[in-house]
Protein backbone atom coordinates (compact mmCIF):
# COMPACT_ATOMS: atom_id res chain seq x y z
CA UNK A 1 0.00 0.00 0.00
CA UNK A 2 2.84 2.26 0.91
CA UNK A 3 4.52 1.67 -2.47
CA UNK A 4 1.32 2.42 -4.35
CA UNK A 5 0.98 5.70 -2.44
CA UNK A 6 4.52 6.70 -3.35
CA UNK A 7 3.86 5.94 -7.05
CA UNK A 8 0.72 8.06 -6.94
CA UNK A 9 2.61 10.99 -5.42
CA UNK A 10 5.39 10.58 -7.97
CA UNK A 11 2.90 10.63 -10.86
CA UNK A 12 1.24 13.77 -9.50
CA UNK A 13 4.64 15.47 -9.25
CA UNK A 14 5.41 14.45 -12.83
CA UNK A 15 2.09 15.88 -14.01
CA UNK A 16 2.74 19.15 -12.20
CA UNK A 17 6.28 19.32 -13.64
CA UNK A 18 5.18 18.64 -17.22
CA UNK A 19 2.29 21.10 -16.95
CA UNK A 20 4.59 23.80 -15.54
CA UNK A 21 7.26 23.15 -18.15
CA UNK A 22 4.70 23.30 -20.98
CA UNK A 23 3.20 26.51 -19.63
CA UNK A 24 6.63 28.15 -19.35
CA UNK A 25 7.51 26.86 -22.85
CA UNK A 26 4.40 28.51 -24.34
CA UNK A 27 5.18 31.79 -22.62
CA UNK A 28 8.77 31.58 -23.89
CA UNK A 29 7.64 30.99 -27.48
CA UNK A 30 5.40 34.06 -27.37
CA UNK A 31 8.18 36.19 -25.86
CA UNK A 32 10.67 35.04 -28.51
CA UNK A 33 8.22 36.03 -31.22
CA UNK A 34 8.58 39.64 -30.04
CA UNK A 35 12.38 39.64 -30.31
CA UNK A 36 14.39 40.70 -33.40
CA UNK A 37 15.40 37.28 -34.66
CA UNK A 38 16.99 36.73 -38.12
CA UNK A 39 14.58 38.15 -40.68
CA UNK A 40 13.32 36.57 -43.88
CA UNK A 41 12.60 38.76 -46.90
CA UNK A 42 9.10 37.75 -48.03
CA UNK A 43 8.57 40.68 -50.44
CA UNK A 44 7.70 39.64 -53.98
CA UNK A 45 10.68 41.48 -55.50
CA UNK A 46 13.19 40.64 -52.71
CA UNK A 47 13.30 44.34 -51.82
CA UNK A 48 15.47 43.92 -48.70
CA UNK A 49 17.82 41.31 -50.20
CA UNK A 50 21.17 42.36 -51.68
CA UNK A 51 22.02 41.11 -55.15
CA UNK A 52 24.53 38.34 -55.85
CA UNK A 53 26.91 41.01 -57.21
CA UNK A 54 26.92 42.91 -53.89
CA UNK A 55 27.17 39.71 -51.83
CA UNK A 56 30.21 38.58 -53.80
CA UNK A 57 31.90 41.99 -53.51
CA UNK A 58 31.30 42.30 -49.75
CA UNK A 59 32.84 38.86 -49.17
CA UNK A 60 36.08 40.07 -50.78
CA UNK A 61 36.08 43.48 -49.06
CA UNK A 62 39.00 43.80 -46.64
CA UNK A 63 39.16 47.58 -46.11
CA UNK A 64 37.13 49.42 -43.44
CA UNK A 65 34.29 51.47 -44.92
CA UNK A 66 31.85 53.74 -43.09
CA UNK A 67 28.38 54.56 -44.41
CA UNK A 68 26.91 57.71 -42.85
CA UNK A 69 23.12 57.95 -43.08
CA UNK A 70 21.95 61.59 -42.97
CA UNK A 71 18.45 61.36 -41.57
CA UNK A 72 16.25 63.45 -39.28
CA UNK A 73 13.65 60.74 -38.75
CA UNK A 74 14.66 57.10 -39.27
CA UNK A 75 11.05 55.91 -39.07
CA UNK A 76 10.16 57.76 -42.28
CA UNK A 77 12.97 56.06 -44.22
CA UNK A 78 12.58 52.59 -42.70
CA UNK A 79 12.55 50.64 -45.99
CA UNK A 80 15.72 52.29 -47.35
CA UNK A 81 17.57 52.02 -44.04
CA UNK A 82 16.85 48.29 -43.92
CA UNK A 83 18.79 47.91 -47.18
CA UNK A 84 21.71 49.96 -45.81
CA UNK A 85 21.83 47.75 -42.70
CA UNK A 86 22.38 44.69 -44.89
CA UNK A 87 25.85 45.96 -45.80
CA UNK A 88 26.90 45.92 -42.14
CA UNK A 89 25.31 42.51 -41.63
CA UNK A 90 27.15 40.94 -44.56
CA UNK A 91 30.59 42.47 -44.01
CA UNK A 92 32.57 43.02 -40.82
CA UNK A 93 34.42 45.84 -42.60
CA UNK A 94 31.30 47.99 -43.13
CA UNK A 95 29.98 50.20 -40.35
CA UNK A 96 26.74 52.18 -40.55
CA UNK A 97 26.40 55.40 -38.55
CA UNK A 98 23.49 57.83 -38.32
CA UNK A 99 23.74 61.62 -38.33
CA UNK A 100 20.79 63.88 -37.54
CA UNK A 101 21.52 67.06 -39.56
CA UNK A 102 19.35 69.14 -37.20
CA UNK A 103 21.33 68.14 -34.11
CA UNK A 104 24.79 67.30 -35.49
CA UNK A 105 24.98 69.32 -38.69
CA UNK A 106 28.49 70.52 -37.80
CA UNK A 107 29.83 67.06 -38.62
CA UNK A 108 28.76 67.49 -42.24
CA UNK A 109 30.90 70.60 -42.82
CA UNK A 110 33.86 68.30 -43.41
CA UNK A 111 32.13 66.91 -46.50
CA UNK A 112 30.27 69.94 -47.88
CA UNK A 113 31.61 72.37 -50.48
CA UNK A 114 30.23 74.59 -53.24
CA UNK A 115 29.40 71.54 -55.37
CA UNK A 116 28.17 69.17 -52.68
CA UNK A 117 25.26 70.20 -50.48
CA UNK A 118 24.24 67.38 -48.16
CA UNK A 119 20.48 67.07 -47.77
CA UNK A 120 18.30 65.03 -45.45
CA UNK A 121 18.10 61.50 -46.85
CA UNK A 122 21.63 61.54 -48.31
CA UNK A 123 24.40 58.99 -47.73
CA UNK A 124 28.14 59.48 -47.34
CA UNK A 125 30.47 56.56 -48.06
CA UNK A 126 33.92 57.06 -46.56
CA UNK A 127 37.12 55.06 -46.90
CA UNK A 128 40.20 56.57 -45.25
CA UNK A 129 40.41 60.21 -46.32
CA UNK A 130 38.29 59.68 -49.45
CA UNK A 131 34.51 59.83 -49.62
CA UNK A 132 31.57 59.92 -52.02
CA UNK A 133 28.28 61.72 -51.35
CA UNK A 134 25.09 60.06 -52.58
CA UNK A 135 22.20 62.51 -52.60
CA UNK A 136 18.52 61.65 -52.37
CA UNK A 137 17.96 62.30 -56.09
CA UNK A 138 20.52 59.61 -56.92
CA UNK A 139 19.03 57.10 -54.49
CA UNK A 140 15.51 57.41 -55.90
CA UNK A 141 14.41 57.32 -59.52
CA UNK A 142 12.20 60.41 -59.42
CA UNK A 143 10.23 61.59 -62.44
CA UNK A 144 8.89 65.17 -62.24
CA UNK A 145 5.73 66.07 -64.12
CA UNK A 146 6.58 69.46 -65.73
CA UNK A 147 2.91 70.46 -65.88
CA UNK A 148 2.10 69.87 -62.20
CA UNK A 149 5.65 69.79 -60.77
CA UNK A 150 4.64 66.65 -58.88
CA UNK A 151 7.20 63.93 -58.19
CA UNK A 152 6.66 60.26 -58.99
CA UNK A 153 9.08 57.71 -57.53
CA UNK A 154 9.75 55.01 -60.11
CA UNK A 155 12.16 52.91 -58.08
CA UNK A 156 15.06 52.73 -55.65
CA UNK A 157 18.72 52.59 -56.69
CA UNK A 158 20.25 52.59 -53.21
CA UNK A 159 22.05 49.25 -53.61
CA UNK A 160 23.50 50.23 -56.99
CA UNK A 161 24.74 53.55 -55.60
CA UNK A 162 26.24 52.11 -52.40
CA UNK A 163 27.96 49.17 -54.07
CA UNK A 164 29.41 51.30 -56.88
CA UNK A 165 30.60 53.90 -54.34
CA UNK A 166 32.48 51.31 -52.28
CA UNK A 167 33.93 49.74 -55.45
CA UNK A 168 35.16 53.15 -56.61
CA UNK A 169 36.74 54.04 -53.27
CA UNK A 170 38.62 50.75 -53.07
CA UNK A 171 40.41 51.49 -56.35
CA UNK A 172 43.79 53.20 -56.06
CA UNK A 173 43.20 55.95 -58.63
CA UNK A 174 40.47 57.38 -60.85
CA UNK A 175 40.34 58.14 -64.57
CA UNK A 176 40.41 61.84 -65.50
CA UNK A 177 37.97 63.17 -68.10
CA UNK A 178 38.34 66.67 -69.53
CA UNK A 179 35.05 68.34 -70.56
CA UNK A 180 35.47 70.76 -73.44
CA UNK A 181 33.93 74.19 -72.86
CA UNK A 182 33.72 77.46 -74.77
CA UNK A 183 31.19 76.37 -77.42
CA UNK A 184 27.97 76.26 -75.39
CA UNK A 185 28.50 72.63 -74.45
CA UNK A 186 26.38 70.76 -71.91
CA UNK A 187 28.01 69.59 -68.69
CA UNK A 188 27.55 66.28 -66.92
CA UNK A 189 26.65 68.17 -63.75
CA UNK A 190 23.82 70.01 -65.52
CA UNK A 191 22.41 66.71 -66.79
CA UNK A 192 22.33 65.27 -63.27
CA UNK A 193 24.59 62.29 -64.07
CA UNK A 194 27.87 63.55 -62.62
CA UNK A 195 27.45 61.42 -59.50
CA UNK A 196 27.00 58.25 -61.58
CA UNK A 197 30.16 59.07 -63.52
CA UNK A 198 32.13 59.48 -60.29
CA UNK A 199 30.78 56.18 -58.97
CA UNK A 200 32.24 54.54 -62.07
CA UNK A 201 35.71 55.78 -61.00
CA UNK A 202 35.92 58.89 -63.19
CA UNK A 203 36.88 62.44 -62.21
CA UNK A 204 35.88 65.49 -64.24
CA UNK A 205 37.75 68.68 -65.12
CA UNK A 206 36.87 71.44 -67.58
CA UNK A 207 39.14 72.63 -70.36
CA UNK A 208 39.05 75.62 -72.73
CA UNK A 209 41.37 75.10 -75.70
CA UNK A 210 41.62 78.80 -76.57
CA UNK A 211 43.79 79.45 -73.52
CA UNK A 212 46.23 76.52 -73.92
CA UNK A 213 48.49 75.07 -76.58
CA UNK A 214 47.87 71.38 -75.89
CA UNK A 215 45.62 69.04 -73.93
CA UNK A 216 47.38 67.88 -70.72
CA UNK A 217 48.79 64.36 -70.75
CA UNK A 218 46.83 63.52 -67.60
CA UNK A 219 43.62 63.71 -69.66
CA UNK A 220 42.57 60.11 -70.32
CA UNK A 221 39.44 61.14 -72.24
CA UNK A 222 38.29 64.35 -73.95
CA UNK A 223 34.51 64.75 -73.73
CA UNK A 224 32.75 67.04 -76.22
CA UNK A 225 29.03 67.21 -75.47
CA UNK A 226 26.48 69.12 -77.54
CA UNK A 227 28.55 72.07 -78.82
CA UNK A 228 26.37 74.89 -80.15
CA UNK A 229 29.09 76.68 -82.15
CA UNK A 230 32.02 75.51 -84.23
CA UNK A 231 35.68 74.93 -83.37
CA UNK A 232 38.41 77.37 -84.31
CA UNK A 233 41.37 76.41 -86.50
CA UNK A 234 43.60 76.32 -83.44
CA UNK A 235 41.26 73.99 -81.58
CA UNK A 236 41.12 71.56 -84.51
CA UNK A 237 44.89 71.15 -84.40
CA UNK A 238 45.04 70.79 -80.60
CA UNK A 239 42.43 68.01 -80.59
CA UNK A 240 43.97 66.29 -83.63
CA UNK A 241 47.44 66.32 -82.07
CA UNK A 242 46.01 64.95 -78.82
CA UNK A 243 44.42 62.04 -80.69
CA UNK A 244 47.58 61.43 -82.74
CA UNK A 245 49.60 61.09 -79.54
CA UNK A 246 47.34 58.27 -78.32
CA UNK A 247 44.48 60.30 -76.89
CA UNK A 248 40.87 59.18 -76.53
CA UNK A 249 37.78 61.27 -77.23
CA UNK A 250 34.01 60.96 -77.20
CA UNK A 251 31.81 63.34 -79.21
CA UNK A 252 28.07 63.72 -78.59
CA UNK A 253 26.77 66.04 -81.29
CA UNK A 254 23.25 67.51 -81.27
CA UNK A 255 21.30 68.98 -84.16
CA UNK A 256 22.07 72.72 -84.06
CA UNK A 257 21.27 75.86 -86.04
CA UNK A 258 24.87 76.50 -87.05
CA UNK A 259 27.11 74.65 -89.46
CA UNK A 260 29.86 72.74 -87.67
CA UNK A 261 32.31 72.89 -90.57
CA UNK A 262 35.50 72.68 -88.51
CA UNK A 263 34.18 69.78 -86.46
CA UNK A 264 33.62 67.90 -89.71
CA UNK A 265 37.12 68.79 -90.90
CA UNK A 266 38.46 67.18 -87.73
CA UNK A 267 36.18 64.16 -88.15
CA UNK A 268 37.22 63.69 -91.79
CA UNK A 269 40.80 63.13 -90.70
CA UNK A 270 39.54 60.12 -88.72
CA UNK A 271 37.35 58.59 -91.41
CA UNK A 272 33.83 59.84 -90.62
CA UNK A 273 31.56 62.87 -90.92
CA UNK A 274 28.22 64.29 -89.86
CA UNK A 275 25.64 65.65 -92.27
CA UNK A 276 23.48 68.58 -91.27
CA UNK A 277 19.97 67.31 -90.67
CA UNK A 278 17.78 65.12 -88.48
CA UNK A 279 16.46 61.57 -88.46
CA UNK A 280 12.70 61.04 -88.35
CA UNK A 281 10.61 58.10 -87.23
CA UNK A 282 7.52 58.51 -89.43
CA UNK A 283 6.11 55.06 -88.65
CA UNK A 284 5.12 55.90 -85.06
CA UNK A 285 2.79 58.46 -83.53
CA UNK A 286 3.32 62.20 -83.91
CA UNK A 287 4.94 62.33 -80.45
CA UNK A 288 7.45 59.66 -81.53
CA UNK A 289 8.57 61.43 -84.71
CA UNK A 290 11.92 62.63 -83.36
CA UNK A 291 12.65 59.57 -81.18
CA UNK A 292 14.81 56.79 -82.56
CA UNK A 293 14.90 53.33 -80.95
CA UNK A 294 18.33 52.12 -82.09
CA UNK A 295 19.28 48.64 -83.18
CA UNK A 296 22.27 47.19 -81.33
CA UNK A 297 25.28 45.76 -83.13
CA UNK A 298 27.63 43.16 -81.64
CA UNK A 299 30.13 45.82 -80.52
CA UNK A 300 31.80 45.29 -77.14
CA UNK A 301 30.36 48.59 -75.86
CA UNK A 302 26.86 47.11 -75.98
CA UNK A 303 27.61 43.97 -73.95
CA UNK A 304 25.85 45.27 -70.81
CA UNK A 305 22.69 46.52 -72.55
CA UNK A 306 22.37 43.31 -74.55
CA UNK A 307 22.97 41.03 -71.56
CA UNK A 308 20.40 42.83 -69.38
CA UNK A 309 17.89 43.60 -72.16
CA UNK A 310 18.12 47.36 -71.61
CA UNK A 311 16.37 49.55 -74.15
CA UNK A 312 17.70 52.87 -75.46
CA UNK A 313 15.99 55.90 -76.94
CA UNK A 314 17.79 58.59 -78.95
CA UNK A 315 15.84 61.84 -79.50
CA UNK A 316 16.69 64.41 -82.18
CA UNK A 317 19.51 62.39 -83.74
CA UNK A 318 21.60 62.92 -86.82
CA UNK A 319 23.37 60.30 -88.95
CA UNK A 320 27.09 59.52 -89.02
CA UNK A 321 28.71 58.50 -92.30
CA UNK A 322 32.05 56.91 -93.12
CA UNK A 323 34.16 58.94 -95.53
CA UNK A 324 35.07 57.33 -98.84
CA UNK A 325 38.73 58.27 -98.50
CA UNK A 326 40.51 57.46 -95.20
CA UNK A 327 43.66 55.93 -93.78
CA UNK A 328 43.92 52.18 -94.27
CA UNK A 329 44.79 51.34 -90.67
CA UNK A 330 41.65 52.96 -89.23
CA UNK A 331 39.17 50.47 -87.79
CA UNK A 332 35.63 51.85 -87.97
CA UNK A 333 32.76 49.99 -86.32
CA UNK A 334 29.09 50.83 -86.03
CA UNK A 335 27.53 50.70 -82.57
CA UNK A 336 23.96 51.86 -83.12
CA UNK A 337 21.84 51.88 -86.26
CA UNK A 338 18.29 52.86 -87.11
CA UNK A 339 15.49 50.82 -88.62
CA UNK A 340 15.35 50.57 -92.41
CA UNK A 341 12.39 52.94 -92.76
CA UNK A 342 14.04 55.89 -90.97
CA UNK A 343 13.96 59.19 -92.86
CA UNK A 344 16.87 61.62 -93.06
CA UNK A 345 15.82 65.22 -93.59
CA UNK A 346 18.70 67.54 -94.38
CA UNK A 347 18.87 71.15 -93.22
CA UNK A 348 19.29 73.38 -90.18
CA UNK A 349 17.93 72.30 -86.80
CA UNK A 350 14.98 74.63 -86.12
CA UNK A 351 13.68 74.66 -89.70
CA UNK A 352 13.45 70.90 -90.15
CA UNK A 353 11.91 70.35 -86.72
CA UNK A 354 9.05 72.66 -87.68
CA UNK A 355 8.19 70.56 -90.76
CA UNK A 356 8.77 66.86 -89.94
CA UNK A 357 7.17 65.25 -93.03
CA UNK A 358 8.65 63.23 -95.88
CA UNK A 359 9.42 65.45 -98.85
CA UNK A 360 11.29 65.28 -102.11
CA UNK A 361 15.01 65.05 -101.43
CA UNK A 362 14.61 63.25 -98.11
CA UNK A 363 16.28 59.84 -97.81
CA UNK A 364 14.62 56.73 -96.39
CA UNK A 365 17.19 54.15 -95.29
CA UNK A 366 19.08 52.57 -92.39
CA UNK A 367 21.48 55.04 -90.78
CA UNK A 368 24.29 54.88 -88.23
CA UNK A 369 23.89 57.01 -85.09
CA UNK A 370 26.80 55.57 -83.11
CA UNK A 371 30.30 54.68 -84.27
CA UNK A 372 33.79 53.92 -82.95
CA UNK A 373 37.13 54.63 -84.60
CA UNK A 374 40.39 53.07 -83.49
CA UNK A 375 43.93 53.02 -84.80
CA UNK A 376 46.86 50.96 -83.62
CA UNK A 377 50.45 51.82 -84.44
CA UNK A 378 53.74 50.28 -83.39
CA UNK A 379 55.11 53.23 -81.47
CA UNK A 380 52.19 54.51 -79.37
CA UNK A 381 49.12 53.31 -77.54
CA UNK A 382 45.85 52.85 -79.38
CA UNK A 383 43.96 55.93 -80.53
CA UNK A 384 40.22 55.73 -79.93
CA UNK A 385 37.14 57.81 -80.74
CA UNK A 386 33.44 57.36 -80.01
CA UNK A 387 30.95 59.48 -81.93
CA UNK A 388 27.22 59.56 -81.13
CA UNK A 389 24.68 61.47 -83.21
CA UNK A 390 22.79 62.88 -80.22
CA UNK A 391 23.49 64.31 -76.77
CA UNK A 392 19.83 64.62 -75.82
CA UNK A 393 19.67 60.90 -75.01
CA UNK A 394 21.37 61.83 -71.71
CA UNK A 395 18.62 64.21 -70.59
CA UNK A 396 17.97 63.72 -66.88
CA UNK A 397 14.36 62.55 -67.05
CA UNK A 398 15.04 60.30 -70.03
CA UNK A 399 18.02 58.58 -68.38
CA UNK A 400 15.90 57.73 -65.32
CA UNK A 401 13.24 56.05 -67.43
CA UNK A 402 15.34 54.46 -70.21
CA UNK A 403 18.14 52.58 -68.45
CA UNK A 404 20.03 51.70 -71.63
CA UNK A 405 20.88 55.34 -72.42
CA UNK A 406 23.30 55.93 -69.56
CA UNK A 407 24.65 52.40 -69.86
CA UNK A 408 25.70 53.06 -73.47
CA UNK A 409 27.43 56.30 -72.49
CA UNK A 410 29.27 54.74 -69.54
CA UNK A 411 30.26 51.68 -71.56
CA UNK A 412 31.66 54.00 -74.25
CA UNK A 413 33.90 55.67 -71.66
CA UNK A 414 35.00 52.28 -70.34
CA UNK A 415 35.82 51.09 -73.86
CA UNK A 416 37.94 54.16 -74.52
CA UNK A 417 40.17 53.61 -71.46
CA UNK A 418 39.92 49.79 -71.32
CA UNK A 419 38.23 49.92 -67.93
CA UNK A 420 36.24 46.93 -66.71
CA UNK A 421 32.46 47.30 -66.88
CA UNK A 422 30.56 47.77 -63.64
CA UNK A 423 28.25 44.83 -62.92
CA UNK A 424 24.61 45.69 -63.54
CA UNK A 425 22.44 45.99 -60.40
CA UNK A 426 18.71 46.09 -60.99
CA UNK A 427 16.84 49.02 -59.37
CA UNK A 428 14.27 47.93 -56.80
CA UNK A 429 10.61 48.64 -57.38
CA UNK A 430 8.62 50.29 -54.61
CA UNK A 431 5.46 48.47 -55.62
CA UNK A 432 4.49 46.20 -52.72
CA UNK A 433 1.58 43.80 -52.54
CA UNK A 434 0.03 43.70 -49.08
CA UNK A 435 -2.31 41.17 -47.42
CA UNK A 436 -5.21 43.34 -46.26
CA UNK A 437 -7.21 42.19 -43.22
CA UNK A 438 -10.19 43.73 -41.50
CA UNK A 439 -9.85 44.36 -37.72
CA UNK A 440 -12.08 41.32 -37.04
CA UNK A 441 -9.99 39.06 -39.31
CA UNK A 442 -6.80 40.27 -37.64
CA UNK A 443 -8.29 39.49 -34.20
CA UNK A 444 -9.38 35.98 -35.28
CA UNK A 445 -5.98 35.12 -36.79
CA UNK A 446 -4.23 36.37 -33.64
CA UNK A 447 -6.39 34.13 -31.41
CA UNK A 448 -5.75 31.11 -33.66
CA UNK A 449 -1.97 31.56 -33.95
CA UNK A 450 -1.13 32.80 -30.44
CA UNK A 451 -3.64 30.84 -28.30
CA UNK A 452 -5.54 28.02 -30.03
CA UNK A 453 -2.69 26.35 -31.94
CA UNK A 454 -0.33 26.26 -28.88
CA UNK A 455 -3.23 24.97 -26.70
CA UNK A 456 -4.03 22.27 -29.26
CA UNK A 457 -0.41 21.10 -29.30
CA UNK A 458 -0.31 21.22 -25.51
CA UNK A 459 -3.56 19.20 -25.20
CA UNK A 460 -2.33 16.54 -27.61
CA UNK A 461 0.87 16.19 -25.61
CA UNK A 462 -1.00 15.87 -22.26
CA UNK A 463 -3.40 13.33 -23.74
CA UNK A 464 -0.56 11.16 -25.02
CA UNK A 465 1.21 11.35 -21.65
CA UNK A 466 -1.95 10.36 -19.68
CA UNK A 467 -2.53 7.35 -21.90
CA UNK A 468 1.03 6.21 -21.39
CA UNK A 469 0.72 6.63 -17.62
CA UNK A 470 -2.46 4.57 -17.48
CA UNK A 471 -1.16 1.92 -19.79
Amino acid sequence: MKGKGLNKVRKQKNRIFIFSFSFIFLIGINLLSQLHLPEIDLTSNRFYTLSAVTHSFLKKLNTPVTIYVICKDTSKNFRLLEIVKQYQIHSQFVKVKYINPSKNGWILKKYEDSFNKIEDGSLIVELGNRYIIINRDNILDILVNPATNQEKILGVRIEEQLTYAIMSLTKESSVLIYELEGHGEKKLKDLGILNEIKLANYQIKSINLLSISQIPREAKVLLVMAPQVDLSEKEIEIIHNYLKSGGKAIFLIDVVNEKLTNFNRLFNRWGFELKQGILLNLEGTEDETFYIVPNYTSHKILKTVRKNNLNALFPFSQPIFETKIRKQNLVIEKILTTKSNTVFKGGMGAKIIEDPIFQKGDIRDTFCIGMTVSEKTNDITERKIVILGSAKFLQKDLVKVVRGNFSIFLSSLNWLVDQKELPYIEPKSLVTFYLTLTPFQSYVYTIIVVILIPLLIFSIGINIWIHRENA
